[in-house]
C-alpha cells in the first residue's frame, strides 16, 4: 500500500482508499528486495526492468499499455533518486 500512496503522491496513479484492489502494476516484478538489494546494482536492475516493459519485452511481467514508469530507490546516507521513464 505505501507504494500505491507513493505513486499516487507523485500523480502517476489515482489516490485509492486503503484496502480496495486496483489495476496498477506497482512494483510487479517483486522489487529490488527480491533480488538480494545488491548494493550499487539496484539501480541499474529498475532501469532494466522498467525498460523492457516500457519496450513490450517484458514477458510474463509486461503491462500491456504501458507508457510511463517510475522508479525510486533510496541509498545509504539518504540519497535518493527518483526517475521517471516514458515510452519512445
Amino acid at each position: 500500500m505505501t507504494r500505491n500512496v507513493f505513486v499516487a503522491g507523485v500523480g502517476m496513479i489515482p489516490f485509492r482508499k486503503p484496502g480496495t484492489s486496483d489495476a496498477y502494476d506497482v512494483m510487479g516484478a517483486g522489487a529490488v528486495l527480491s533480488k538480494g538489494h545488491p548494493l550499487g546494482a539496484t539501480g541499474l536492475a529498475q532501469c532494466y526492468e522498467l525498460t523492457h516493459r516500457l519496450r513490450g519485452t517484458a514477458e510474463q511481467r509486461q503491462v500491456e499499455g504501458a507508457k510511463v514508469a517510475l522508479a525510486h530507490n533510496l541509498g545509504l546516507g539518504g540519497a535518493c533518486v527518483t526517475t521517471v521513464y516514458k515510452a519512445a
